[in-house]
């Protein structure tokens, strides 16, 4: 990961990053973050080995339950490794949150703590800068989601619920964005089950919802996606093909093939439609260099990819955990307590702007929104 770091962020960057943070040293076995704390720094690791993890809730009968079973007396589910040029807590440059996991040192380790108001103050000064260290956060965001995906592809209930990010989406991107991917992208039309990414494959196409519903299945391990690929052979056809197992659902105003902007790496995902389906197909190509033009859309893009995978990666973390919300059913809410999907008031306005925004576009597109 110290190469992906290196070779994305500018020498002026990394200048900056270090004026701005502080050294931690940890000896082994040091906590650094505690699962359900605040998150106020962004982390760098320079040298060493942390490890990250999840502790079921106890007071859940599922978590309880889980760990009869496997033997796991500490309900602690280790995630994965962070090593030199890992970044985490990226959390804190996107809102005020709690940490889904707790991050200690597995050996004697140093690590660069930038706080999160000064970041957040040079992000939105350099949009440049920005838009790399968005890129840089979403590709290892990308890499943790893979692998515990491949980690715990056989864990029962796996799937993860429908985002509904279409208003984070479309709330974060500006109407010149919004104008230019109408401009410059495709709408198509799916039938049900017909497949429109196939993992395994470059996916070189970006796709919004504009109506109906995706599925995203994953293949375990490299073994069955070349499996997989060869079988296509004796089967032409791509809807006869084994998907792999269901992951998620992308709905209206929700996103596929968004990896397509991170790097040109094979899909490990395949998308298929659930029902008919139409989207706004925008090729790969021309939005790169668009992105690479754009400084402002760039950063604008690369943080809406690290909100959607920050999300599903906590989400599957969560998921993981068998966590709770505090919020019950019928139960007053207390401003005292932070529930663990509660929305931030601030964000109301943000989200319903998104969501005019999306409505915009199906207008512009001619799509009826039922």
């Amino acid at each position: 990961m110290a190469d992906l770091l290196l070779e994305a962020l500018h020498d002026q960057d990394i200048d900056w990053l270090v004026t701005a943070g502080r050294q931690r040293t940890l000896s082994e076995d040091a906590v650094l973050v505690q699962q359900g704390q605040l998150v106020g720094d962004i982390y760098i690791v320079l040298s060493g080995q942390l490890t990250s993890a999840v502790i079921d809730d106890q007071e859940s009968v599922l978590g309880r339950a889980f760990s009869a079973l496997s033997g796991n007396a500490s309900l602690e589910h280790v995630l994965f490794p962070l090593t030199d040029g890992d970044i985490f807590g990226e959390i804190s440059v996107l809102h005020n949150s709690r940490s889904p996991m707790v991050v200690k040192a597995e050996s004697a380790s140093t690590v660069l703590a930038v706080p999160q108001a000064q970041l957040q103050a040079k992000l939105a000064k350099d949009l440049e800068f920005a838009s790399r260290l968005y890129r840089v956060i979403a590709t290892l965001l990308l890499d943790r989601y893979e692998f515990l995906l491949d980690k715990f592809i056989y864990r029962r209930g796996l799937q993860l619920a429908a985002m509904r990010d279409g208003p984070v989406i479309f709330g974060e991107l500006f109407d010149s964005d919004v104008d230019w991917m109408i401009n410059h992208g495709l709408v198509v039309q799916l039938a049900s089950d017909e497949r429109l990414i196939q993992s395994g494959r470059p996916a070189d196409t970006f796709y919004i919802v504009l109506q109906g519903l995706l599925s995203t299945s994953i293949t375990g391990g490299k073994s069955a996606v070349l499996a997989q690929i060869f079988s296509q052979v004796a089967t032409p056809d791509p809807s006869e093909a084994e998907l792999g197992r269901e992951v998620a659902r992308s709905a209206q105003g929700e996103v596929a093939g968004e990896t397509t902007l991170i790097d040109s790496r094979l899909s490990k995902f395949a998308v298929s439609a659930i029902e008919p389906s139409v989207l706004l197909a925008i090729p790969r190509r021309e939005l790169s260099i668009k992105l690479q033009q754009d400084s402002g859309m760039a950063t604008r893009f690369y943080r809406v990819l690290t909100i959607l995978l920050s999300e599903r990666l906590t989400s599957l973390i969560n998921r993981l955990g068998y966590g709770r919300a505090s919020y019950q059913v019928g139960q007053s809410l207390s401003p005292e307590i932070h529930y663990e999907d509660e929305l931030d008031l601030e964000l109301i306005d943000h989200l319903a702007v998104g969501g005019a925004r999306f409505e915009w576009m199906l207008k512009r597109l001619k799509v009826d929104p039922s």
